[in-house]
């Protein structure tokens, strides 16, 4: 009781603090140093995500350590390094191990079009800089099929330079979504005082702040029409009034309530958040070099093996990709659970996606004779959407399929397009989902069939939906035992500008 007479008292002192708080932020007239303040605050904060980047960019190098401790490495070594580099770090686009002449030994691209004749390489600045230097250079951004790649050079002490292509489209995207109002905008120098964001030239008239990136030497502002920006700073400014009044009395309210509680939860956050970092590192780290060097046995030996041994790496490599998928699950449920789903949406042909999928299936399915249909409108045209992320979904669909279809089956991928979204939906023949198990279907660690010892994680299909529902559309299921299962999905052709940057999980 005397507790709960406290907390009245203290609130009865607080609210005429807060009111006069609030009003004295209405009131008080604003100044263009106040404007100015404001966007250096606002610069500030951006600065320090590029720099956290190209911090972080630096970082995933690390992989180069083991060339420079292990000079002897042989060229299958080095290849499959390579090649578990570049399946950890999606948005690395190649890698080469190249001599000081610029003649290209090893080579690991996803896409044609990065690698570089010698003579090119004798006309880069930065790769004979950092040959002479004998430090790590980053080259200035350059276009390639609209867009934004850098080069980094990493020289060996024994001779040979490494050079990394990566996007820089993540940072680009989330500098474009910091755009405040009509006109504000951020811009993006190189060191070379190259444009890499933003238009050429701005109004010198207009509201700015400038802020150097420390790790790369690159330059950022912020840029806004100077009545938008007196409009933005004074709204803010009375936000931040309102919220003085609501934080007081929410410290005073949650703080009591919570204080017993709050040591606790913050060590059982921390056991959990140590639990998942091990499990990325110790479990995903080691799976996937293991898979690398099963890929370059089947990518280059395959013709030398025996069929039986062939079979076993064929086996051992499908039973690593099923494991880092195991992984993958785990950490994205726990993420996705807790955090925003970050999607990256693009304009995306919908053909386009379904040939990558039929790609990706049709070789497996025809190995097992499944009979693999796909049905597609021919203007399906574009769709808004997180191309990665549909077609993780539509992936784990067909696997289930395949996973519960008998051999001499089919399975069927059909598209409906309609004017406001799109209907993907996968059929299989196969045993069928029983009625009182549907309901249950999309929960996390929940597994509705048993036989034939098919086990996994239950994840899944929880992760389709939560990636469905965050782009704003629905998943469902029909099924019948013994005739077979029907998911269906619509995904809105477009997507608000909100969504496109991050939207909440289910």
């Amino acid at each position: 009781m005397s507790q709960r007479f406290l907390l009245i008292l203290s609130g009865i002192a607080i609210l005429p603090l807060a009111g006069s708080g609030i009003h004295s932020f209405h009131d008080a007239a604003l100044t263009e140093s106040e404007v100015r303040q404001f966007h250096s605050a606002l610069i500030d904060t951006y600065a320090q995500e590029c720099d956290q980047f190209f911090r972080q960019l630096n970082l995933r190098l690390s992989f180069t350590v083991d060339f420079e401790n292990r000079p002897a490495m042989k060229d299958y070594e080095k290849q499959a390094l390579l090649l578990n580099v570049m399946t950890y770090h999606k948005d690395f686009q190649a890698i080469s191990y190249v001599d000081k002449e610029g003649r290209t030994e090893l080579h690991s691209e996803i896409a044609d079009g990065f690698t570089l004749t010698p003579q090119e390489f004798s006309k880069q600045l930065d790769f004979k800089n950092a040959v002479r230097r004998q430090a790590p250079v980053m080259s200035g951004p350059f276009q390639k099929d609209g867009h934004t790649y850098t080069r980094i050079y990493y020289p060996l002490s024994y001779g040979p330079v490494i050079i990394i292509t990566t996007t820089l489209e993540p940072l680009l995207k989330r500098l474009r979504s910091l755009a405040l109002g009509k006109t504000g905008r951020v811009w993006l120098w190189d060191a070379e005082n190259k444009t890499v964001l933003g238009e050429s030239h701005f109004d010198t008239t207009w509201v700015q702040a400038e802020k150097n990136i420390p790790s790369v030497g690159w330059r950022l502002a912020f840029v806004q029409d100077p009545a938008e920006a007196f409009q933005t700073t004074r709204r803010m400014r009375q936000n931040a009034g309102w919220w003085l009044g609501v934080g007081l009395m929410g410290i005073l309210l949650g703080g009591w309530a919570l204080t017993h509680d709050l040591s606790r939860a913050l060590e059982t956050k921390r056991v959990r958040e140590e639990f998942f970092q091990m499990m990325a590192h110790d479990l995903r780290a080691p799976l996937t070099a293991v898979r690398s060097y099963t890929r370059l046995l089947l990518q280059n030996y395959a013709d030398q093996l025996p069929e039986a041994p062939k079979e076993l790496v064929l086996r051992c490599d499908q039973v690593m990709e099923e494991l880092l998928e195991t992984v993958a699950n785990i950490l994205d449920v726990r993420k996705y659970e807790n955090e925003r789903i970050p999607l990256t949406i693009d304009p995306v042909p919908v053909r386009k996606v379904l040939e990558e999928i039929q790609a990706r299936h049709a070789p497996a399915f025809q190995m097992r004779h499944l009979k693999f249909i796909i049905a597609t409108p021919p203007d399906a045209g574009l769709m808004d959407v997180d191309k990665d992320l549909l077609k993780r979904v539509l992936n784990n669909l067909l696997g289930n399929a395949a996973k519960f279809t008998p051999e001499g089956g089919s399975i069927r991928l059909e598209v409906q397009a309609h004017s406001q979204a799109l209907l993907f939906a996968v059929q299989d023949t196969g045993r069928g989902i029983p009625s009182e198990h549907l309901d249950q279907i999309f929960e996390k660690y929940k597994q509705t069939s048993t036989e034939d010892r098919i086990t996994g994680t239950g994840l899944g299909l929880s992760i389709c939906k939560m990636i469905v529902d965050a782009h704003g559309g629905k998943i469902s299921v029909t099924s019948e035992v013994g005739k077979g299962t029907r998911f269906e999905i619509r995904i809105p052709r477009t997507q608000p500008d909100d969504r496109s940057r991050t939207s909440l999980a289910a």
